[in-house]
């Protein structure tokens, strides 16, 4: 255009225009002509050095080192000037965060930072900068700035709350979770990654761990025992991870309640109590006031006190909750010199006993009594000093048998002893005569309330007077262990393996552990520690691998991918054995579960309902599920009427059982249902329902088939009636 511009300075320009009208005398045109004559001008726009660029700011800068931008113009002039210009949004400076200053000196300008900018709320800005130059008819030039804010460490790291509240049952193993706590920044990058921290005040027996990016609490056994049912409080301290001198952060508490478990058995203060007690004290007088201690608390702490024995004719009786024993029944130092009680303290799970002695003291009550109230006789005048009367008083019982001390204890008795073997011989006497003298035993109770190992015996010895009076002693059997149970597993295990997961894997046997553990109920020498072992059958077996792990426990390694479809559960035959002399095996067996997995897609059916109803009347019904073939069984389906809905029918959408509602006209129902299972497309199942009137004469004829006895269904069953 230049060279042209140089060769020519002005122009002619024709211009012919013609209408399209084609009556008369046909289309009708014109033709002017324009002159135009050409000046020179400077009519070059500027142009930017910098048409596209990309800046980064610190989101806190607020004077940082100017970015400078420069436009220069085509025909060398430096008159340019340079405007920001204004967005519709936050990110194209609306509103203004940035603004700009002339650099004279060589024609350019920098882009400053009008007010503080905040990563978290704008990350970017897209800038629009025009560059005009300075002339009669000014034109101007157009460049975009891109602005990346960079994130510095402004922000605080916080905890979603300032105090957390837990609780955790003393006696719980390591590892059980307590709480979880987690805290959030909102910076990024190095600068909002949080890492927790904790404190500990005053516990020393606590064992916390942090997992991953999340904070978990952990206690051990030391902390149930020690630590038992007191508040205590965690300081847990977030810093954010950043190699500054001073690091932001943020503090939550955690309180930590123990809750009590009734792991303490009551204890007596004494095994053994003894009192004298007057045989004319009053009824209702407290004589003694038994106690004991139990560790734990609240409830698991209050005590009932009970007398299990010895309390011959209901003589006493106890506080229940105070453990004050008192008078119910007068005493009677002639038919019972003493009494030997005992007493049970117990917390709703654990007891424990003492011996209460009562030595009832005598007291002059008693007056002396003659065989016969009147005598008559006849006696010899003159006679002197020759007897006339024999007056005889007669014994009364009141003396108790007392039992003979044995010189040893019995001997121990393993527990496999012969039925009618000799165990002890105790003997007891009488001070009476006669009849009062002779002596029956017995045996009171029979109780293991010193455990497994151990009988308590309360021997009766009573004499044949009138009243007859009984006299007790106390005999203790100590019995020797049998290694005659074998190991057992130590809960009732339900180990779930899911299809389609590739070996080896191992078992999980319950919620939180992957060992097997047994009990035995033997003692303790015959119990742990345990071996186990799978049958030399299932030592080449590609299902599952049993590994010993020499402490008493083992674990199971599931070798390979299973699937439900085929089996849906494995019985594992486990080889146990004690460490008894002999040792003591048993085969358990381990129930292992294939967990199903949705991998098969379920299909539509069909099925056919009839229903009979009898003389218009019918009770509303449940009919069945409906029918949507699966391979899987675990599927949570979801049942819903397509297209119509029937009126005389109810679906339950989670079971799919449809019902019908009561008194539903005869007729036949046809209906679709949706089927889903959240993965697998949906199916549209169809369902048949012909409600038929029955007459009163099927009514009247017909007979009822019932099955005696238990019946196990193994195969269909055909009647010719």
């Amino acid at each position: 255009e230049r060279e042209r511009e140089r060769e020519r300075d002005s122009f002619g320009v024709l211009s012919d225009k013609q209408d399209k009208y084609l009556r008369f005398n046909g289309p009708q045109s014109v033709v002017s002509c324009l002159f135009c004559r050409l000046s020179r001008a400077c009519r070059q726009s500027p142009r930017c050095e910098l048409t596209a660029g990309v800046l980064s700011f610190p989101c806190l800068c607020l004077l940082s080192e100017p970015q400078t931008i420069k436009a220069t113009s085509p025909l060398g002039d430096p008159r340019v000037t340079y405007n920001l210009e204004d967005g519709m949004v936050p990110e194209t400076n609306m509103p203004v965060r940035f603004y700009l200053t002339p650099n004279r000196e060589d024609g350019s300008a920098s882009i400053l930072v009008a007010e503080p900018l905040d990563y978290e709320t704008t990350r970017n800005f897209i800038l629009r900068v025009r560059a005009q130059n300075v002339a009669a008819v000014p034109l101007a030039a157009f460049t975009t700035v891109h602005l990346n804010i960079t994130d510095v460490n402004d922000n605080v790291p916080f905890f979603t709350s300032s105090i957390y509240e837990a609780s955790v049952t003393e006696g719980a193993e390591v590892g059980t979770f307590v709480t979880q706590v987690s805290s959030n920044d909102l910076d990024l990058g190095l600068n909002g990654k949080v890492t927790e921290r904790f404190g500990i005040m005053e516990i020393q027996t606590t064992i916390l761990y942090q997992h991953s990016e999340t904070f978990c609490q952990y206690t051990s056994w030391f902390l149930a025992i020690s630590q038992k049912s007191w508040e205590r409080a965690w300081r847990l301290i977030s810093h954010s991870v950043l190699s500054l001198s001073l690091l932001p952060s943020d503090t939550a508490y955690v309180r930590v309640f123990i809750s009590d478990v009734n792991d303490n058995k009551p204890v007596f203060a004494q095994t053994v109590y003894e009192v004298d007690v007057d045989e004319d004290a009053d009824v209702g007088f407290a004589i003694l006031t038994v106690s004991a201690n139990d560790e734990d608390e609240g409830a698991n702490a209050k005590l009932r006190y009970q007398i299990t024995s010895g309390n011959t004719g209901g003589v006493f009786d106890v506080e229940p909750e105070v453990g004050t024993i008192f008078i119910a029944q007068p005493l009677d130092y002639e038919r019972n010199k003493g009494y030997k009680l005992l007493v049970l303290a117990s917390d709703g799970k654990w007891e424990d006993y003492a011996d209460v002695m009562v030595n009832v003291v005598n007291k002059n009550d008693e007056a002396p009594v003659f065989t016969v109230n009147e005598y008559y006789g006849s006696v010899t005048e003159e006679l002197d000093g020759s007897p006339v009367f024999v007056l005889q008083v007669e014994d009364c019982n009141d003396h108790t048998p007392i039992f003979i001390a044995l010189s040893q204890p019995p001997a121990p008795l393993p527990e496999d002893v012969p039925v009618g073997s000799s165990v002890a011989r105790l003997t007891a006497s009488d001070s009476d005569s006669g009849q009062n003298k002779e002596i029956t035993y017995k045996i009171l109770q029979e109780s293991d309330i010193l455990g497994q190992f151990s009988h308590h015996l309360v021997i009766l010895a009573t004499d044949h007077g009138s009243p007859a009076l009984t006299g007790s002693t106390v005999i203790q059997l100590t019995l020797l262990d049998v290694n005659d149970n074998g190991p057992e597993f130590e809960a009732v295990y339900t180990p779930v393996v899911w299809e389609n997961v590739a070996g080896p894997q191992l078992v999980r046997l319950n919620q939180t552990s992957t060992l097997l553990r047994a009990i035995d109920r033997d003692s303790a020498e015959n119990g742990s520690p345990f071996y186990f072992s799978l049958p030399l059958e299932l030592n080449h077996s590609n299902d599952f691998y049993l590994q010993d792990n020499g402490n008493g426990t083992a674990t199971i390694t599931a070798l390979r991918a299973f699937d439900r479809e085929r089996q849906k559960e494995f019985h594992l035959q486990i080889i146990m054995s004690d460490s008894g002399h002999p040792p003591k095996t048993v085969t358990n067996t381990l129930t292992i579960t294939i967990g199903d997995e949705n991998d098969h897609a379920h299909q539509a059916g069909e099925k056919e309902i009839f229903v009979n109803s009898h003389r218009g009347r019918m009770p509303t019904t449940v009919l069945g599920k409906i029918y949507a073939p699966d391979p899987d069984d675990w599927d949570n389906k979801t049942y819903a009427f397509e297209g119509h809905v029937p009126n005389y029918f109810l679906l339950n959408k989670r079971t799919g059982f449809l019902i019908i509602k009561e008194n539903a006209p005869p007729g036949s129902y046809e209906f679709q249902v949706r089927v889903s299972d959240g993965v697998w497309p949906d199916a549209v199942s169809g369902v048949t329902v012909y409600v038929r009137e029955l007459r009163d004469e099927a009514i009247y004829n017909s007979g009822s088939l019932r099955l005696a006895g238990a019946v196990q269904y193994t195969c269909p069953l055909n009647l010719d009636l």
